[in-house]
C-alpha cells in the first residue's frame, strides 16, 4: 500500500519509517493508526518526568511520540 509523505508529497510505502525523498518521518499511531502524531520534545519529557507524578509512575515520560489523534503516547 502507498501513501504520500505529509512534508514533501512523494508517494511512499506505507511500511516505510522515513520518507526516502526528504528523510521526514512517517510514523503511524500504534493505537488509532493516525499518521498526525509528533515528537515530543526534551523540555516536555522533563516536565513530565519531574511535575507529573501520574507520568512518572506510568512511565509516560519514557515515551518519544504523542499522537495529536487520539492523544496517546507511544515510542
Amino acid at each position: 500500500m502507498l501513501t504520500k509523505c505529509p512534508e514533501c508529497g512523494a508517494t511512499v510505502s506505507s511500511e516505510a519509517k522515513v520518507c526516502p525523498k526528504c528523510g521526514a518521518p512517517l510514523l503511524r499511531c500504534p493505537h488509532c493508526k493516525s499518521s498526525n502524531v509528533r515528537a515530543l520534545t526534551a523540555e516536555e519529557k522533563h516536565h513530565m518526568k519531574m511535575y507529573d507524578p501520574v507520568a512518572f509512575l506510568s512511565g509516560k515520560y519514557k515515551n518519544n511520540y504523542l499522537c495529536n489523534n487520539c492523544g496517546k503516547y507511544f515510542k
